[in-house]
């Protein structure tokens, strides 16, 4: 038997309802799920998320995938601990009380909390676009947790904190769950299995995508030299850009570093502009304490990031870790070169493109300082460009939401199937 406390998981089975046994934090009840009379085709599902804001790359894919059911003719229900900016007037919003002091004592609560909705809600599937107990589709934007906290000591590891993360983690991809895998970056795959030994057929690689209004499709010449005036850059100043809420994972310290590193002279013409939502006090004093305090500017999210797209010479993006990168496309489809690291799952189309320079693991401040310094002296700047230009023109887009709920649809129709009485 498992002992109180134990960080396993199981699932047991009570007459029709599937209990799945987490750590000791939580146990989920999942019930049975719905049936739908023979040819009715419309489903409904349970669509959780931990927080929503309204810059976020996860929470983007989110209100995609809700549209791709719903116009599908499903009915969406999206739970959700917090919800940050104005609620659609025609999707069905539930926000879960889940406050505590520690960010994954909220993931705890949420978890707890959504229960009775779930259970009373009678889902054909429970989707979960962050890793929790009782999912039939996870919708994967985030790296493994158990790869990343490797480097740390066991006694770290065993804190409240990283045992909750890897109880999340494991109630998915553990051997024992039946949660399908909706995965974004095929690269992310072998840790999983790594580390959980998850049966590859779980796994659902998806193609790569951005929103297609982030595809620059006008005269980029011209729209760079307004882009340009518009922050009133002179011709010879370089505008290096970074995209993307969550300032820790993206590297905004390593970027800072970098910028600082730069020989003085060309330092003096160099700024670094950071778009995005997260507290930006930390790197702030960071870049004080560097001394490069007024060439660092945080704009906060934007909700038209084009101008910046087009007005920058480099995108700068040293993640730690990032599952996908949508902003690496997102750069190439405005002509922006790129120089990132190799944990972006989405880095591989900076080399298949030859659009910028791809930094490989383990990651070293020198290198990332060194190249810098040589790409912003660069004259391959041009041929990134194009080259980014052409690669996003011919790569297919708009299909991974399709993808995904094409998922979701077979899960919820394969238990109902095993739900269905034999006659």
């Amino acid at each position: 038997m498992e002992t109180p406390g134990s960080d396993s998981e199981r699932n047991v089975h009570y007459r029709d309802y599937r209990v799945v046994l987490v750590h000791r934090f939580v146990a989920i009840v999942v019930p049975p799920r719905s049936t739908s009379p023979p040819g009715v085709t419309r489903m409904k599902f349970a669509f959780c998320i931990f927080a929503y804001f309204p810059y976020g790359g996860l929470q983007r894919d989110c209100m995609q995938l809700v549209r791709e059911c719903q116009r599908r003719g499903h009915v969406v229900d999206l739970y959700t601990g917090e919800w940050d900016g104005p609620r659609p007037d025609d999707i069905s919003v539930v926000l879960i009380p889940s406050g505590a002091f520690t960010n994954h004592g909220v993931n705890v609560r949420f978890a707890r909390n959504v229960l009775p909705q779930l259970q009373a809600g009678n889902y054909d599937a429970v989707v979960g676009f962050n890793k929790m107990p009782g999912l039939d589709v996870y919708y994967a934007g985030d790296v493994s947790y158990a790869q990343r906290v490797l480097p740390l000591s066991p006694v770290k590891r065993a804190m409240p904190r990283y045992r909750q993360l890897l109880a999340f983690e494991r109630a998915v991809f553990g051997p024992t769950s039946t949660a399908e895998i909706v995965l974004l970056a095929e690269s992310q795959q072998d840790d999983y299995v790594r580390h959980y030994h998850t049966p590859p057929h779980r796994f659902h690689i998806m193609p790569p995508d951005m929103p297609r209004d982030r595809l620059f499709t006008g005269d980029r010449s011209i729209a760079r030299v307004s882009a340009r005036d518009r922050f009133k850059l002179q011709t010879g100043d370089r505008l290096i850009l970074m995209v993307g809420s969550g300032f820790k994972a993206k590297g905004v310290d390593r970027a800072i570093r970098a910028l600082a590193a730069l020989p003085s002279s060309l330092r003096a013409i160099s700024r670094l502009v950071v778009v995005g939502e997260d507290n930006a006090a930390p790197y702030r004093a960071l870049a004080r304490t560097l001394n490069v305090s007024a060439s660092v500017e945080f704009v906060g999210g934007q909700s038209n990031v084009e101008p910046y797209y087009l007005a920058a010479d480099l995108l700068i993006h040293p993640a730690y870790h990032e599952m996908t990168g949508t902003v690496l496309l997102e750069a190439m489809g405005h002509g922006l070169p790129v120089l990132t690291t190799d944990t972006c799952g989405f880095a591989i189309h900076i080399r298949r493109a030859k659009a910028g320079e791809v930094l490989i693991s383990p990651f070293n401040q020198d290198v990332l300082n060194d190249r810098l310094t040589a790409i912003l002296n660069a004259s391959a700047q041009e041929e990134w460009s194009t080259n980014g230009l052409r690669y996003m023109r011919n790569l297919p887009l708009g299909l991974r939401a399709r993808s995904a709920a094409d998922v979701i649809e077979e899960t919820a129709r394969r238990a109902s199937v095993s739900c269905t009485p034999a006659r």
